[in-house]
């Protein structure tokens, strides 16, 4: 597996927009620390980068970092300043350099056009190599103010890259950028000889709602999640918003990634899901492939772009996740909910209707919604470690496995797909497969010994008897009783069992997998804990609901980042000298996360009324013990925008609500208490 401790925030200084992103080690890439290196749609294309004064390398004095970009300052020997500015637009790079002795100046770069699995080290041996790496050569043309740097395969160009700026000097395999002034930019395109007119970020920061509340580190945490998501989006200027999951190995398209982000951001930026939708629609499995676990009417787990792995038969399509197809069900039905009047998107009903009878076939055959991989990951739900799923012993279990959110997935799309049934019979059966299985989950899941639900059943029927955050999912489903939600409440808040301090922890400390520092067994993921939180909103749960925010945002601000990461240490918190940051980040689904957060902190949905015609908005709020006031200010909403107030007063919340820009279509609002 990939050391995802390696790629650290608080080692590196990184920074992405769109496909393109860079890693950088105080301001360089190629000075032995790995993976550093400036990277665009899975292939590195520059692998050595540095700015130097005179012929040495220098050490920036001050690093300042944003979601926008990355600030150097430099200090030469006579104590002459230079400041570095480095930006990312939509297809390459820009620095801006001002300089008090320009003449001693140069930035230095080196093209690399590697395979972003090949970059991993994840091949070793003669047929790896041949697989993962290409023979190619690569040719600069230097012109007056640009040098167009081409990689080409056996007489076919295969990559592109252009520099912009004057004093360009090729030295050997790389190249001198010297101009000799106080102020000049560089600009690297990967795309297009022309750079294209510069997107303004700001423009799509600010078309999310304002929040405002009395909390700072909560409306600190929706600001910086707002622009670290905004800034994995694909190309929004290109009318795409689609999630491209994490810096910096998971840059492509995930089907359970994007489809839950895009369930968090409903309200806040529609065309997340509505880009999600469509790009992932367009993937739906078509035939049965065993070789890619294609089948007709199964959403995609992951696609690959790079020169090599975007061409391996796996990679370039690969179908083996057992939960995305649920949710891409769900993230469908639920933006047709909140934006009916897209008719491009209710295109698509007819694929969300396959994809809900690939779940109705499985769930049919085997009364559960299960996997037996035959290719890549054993596991094939959200914690994909081989080892993810245990018994109680530590033993590994038989396939096929049925986990416990899985189920509570299939339930939701089942019971709610219905609705979009082609007719009256195959409607009833999706509810009545819905409620088999909604009972399935409270009979078999629920484990006396735990008194709380077990993470799965294997195939030879036996219950994994072990305590771990997957049962945390079914509250985001609403698919069991409230006596069972209020069951699981009690153990993810348990400072014993599940309950870190900063979070909630994939595996409880008495288990025998448990070790904090892991991918899934211990850890503590942003994005599991904003789940939970969404569910224990939806039951109404405010004292656990309360105490797992208060602590997740305790950790953001212990973390120290603008944002949350992938995961972090599930270590006691009263152990722990400092919070160190694990695996990605930014990454969409955490980012998102605060979304879901608010979206069921205000307790909306919709009802229809006089048989459709008429659609009422219910606000049922629930708001933590230690906030008072929250504004939510430019909700989308059926092709309007709604402003939200809450306020405390005294034991109740009093909500008011208007709309500055009028629904499309007519709405009632009620408030419950």
């Amino acid at each position: 597996m990939l050391d995802y401790r390696v790629v650290s925030p608080d080692t590196i200084e990184t920074l992405v927009l769109g496909k393109v992103f860079v890693i950088f080690f105080m301001g360089e890439a190629g000075r032995g620390i790995p993976y550093t290196g400036v990277y665009f749609n899975d292939m590195r294309y520059l692998d050595y980068y540095a700015l130097k004064l005179g012929n040495s390398l220098q050490s920036p004095t001050k690093i300042e970092k944003n979601g926008a970009f990355l600030k150097y300052e430099y200090f030469d020997n006579a104590s002459k300043k230079t400041t570095r500015t480095v930006r990312l637009f939509y297809d390459g790079i820009e620095e801006e350099i001002r300089s008090e002795s320009a003449q001693q100046v140069h930035l230095e770069i080196s093209p690399a056009f590697s395979d972003l699995f090949y970059v991993r080290e994840l091949v070793g041996g003669t047929n790896d190599e041949k697989r993962w790496r290409f023979k190619h050569k690569t040719i600069f043309k230097i012109a007056k103010d640009s040098c167009e740097i081409d990689c080409m395969g056996t007489h076919v160009p295969i990559l592109k890259m252009f520099v912009h700026s004057r004093g360009i000097i090729r030295k050997e395999r790389r190249l001198l950028i010297n101009p000799k002034q106080r102020h000049f930019k560089i600009l690297i395109s990967f795309s297009k000889s022309r750079v294209a007119q510069h997107f303004t970020m700001s423009s799509l920061y600010e078309s999310f709602p304002k929040v405002s509340c009395d909390n700072l580190l909560f409306q600190s945490l929706y600001s910086d999640s707002v622009i670290n998501l905004s800034n994995t989006l694909d190309c929004p200027k290109g009318n795409s918003s689609f999630p491209l999951s994490g810096v910096p190995w998971y840059h492509a398209i995930f089907g359970r990634d994007s489809a839950i982000t895009s369930l968090h951001s409903i309200l806040f930026h529609p065309q997340i899901a509505r880009s999600t939708i469509l790009t992932l629609g367009d993937l739906i499995g078509k035939k049965f492939d065993k070789g890619t676990e294609e089948e007709p009417g199964k959403i995609i787990h992951e696609k690959r772009f790079g020169i090599m792995s975007g061409r391996d038969p796996k990679l370039k399509g690969y179908y083996g996740s057992v939960d995305a197809t649920p949710l891409y069900v769900l993230t469908y039905l639920d933006y047709m909910k909140h934006h009916p009047q897209d008719k491009s998107v209710a295109s698509f009903e007819n694929v969300a209707l396959k994809a809900l009878q690939w779940i109705k076939r499985k769930v049919a055959n085997e009364r559960l919604l299960g996997y037996s991989p035959s290719t890549l990951p054993n596991n094939q739900a959200w914690k994909d470690s081989t080892d993810s799923v245990s018994h109680s012993d530590g033993s590994l279990p038989p396939h096929p496995l049925y986990l416990i959110e899985v189920q509570g997935y299939a339930a939701k799309a089942m019971r709610e797909g219905a609705t979009i049934a082609p007719s009256d019979s195959e409607g009833e059966e999706m509810q009545t497969l819905s409620s088999q299985l909604s009972r399935t989950i409270e009979e078999r899941y629920w484990s006396e010994k735990l008194h709380y639900f077990g993470e799965a059943l294997d195939g030879n029927g036996r219950l994994t008897e072990i305590l771990t955050s997957n049962p945390g999912h079914l509250l985001w489903m609403s698919v069991i009783q409230e006596k069972r939600a209020k069951a699981i409440a009690r153990v993810l808040v348990d400072r014993d069992s599940l309950n870190s301090g900063f979070g909630v922890k994939t595996l409880a400390y008495n288990e025998v997998r448990h070790d904090p520092t892991s991918y899934h067994n211990g850890s503590v993921w942003p994005h599991d804990n904003m789940i939970m939180l969404c569910g224990l909103a939806n039951y109404g749960l405010v004292d656990e609901f309360s105490l797992l925010l208060s602590e997740l945002l305790r950790a953001y601000d212990a973390l120290g980042l603008r944002g949350l990461p992938e995961l972090f240490s599930g270590e006691r918190a009263e152990k722990l000298r400092s919070l160190n940051p694990m695996g990605t980040f930014p990454i969409p689904w955490s980012d998102a996360g605060i979304f879901g957060i608010i979206h069921s902190m205000l307790g909306l949905r919709f009802e229809n009324e006089d048989g459709g015609t008429k659609r009422k908005i219910i606000l049922s709020p629930t708001v933590p013990s230690w906030l008072n006031r929250l504004s939510v200010n430019g909700l989308y909403i059926m092709d309007g925008r709604m402003k939200i107030n809450l306020e405390r007063r005294g034991e109740k919340i009093a909500a008011n609500f208007s709309f500055p820009s009028e629904p499309k279509k007519n709405v009632k609002v009620e408030v419950l208490d």
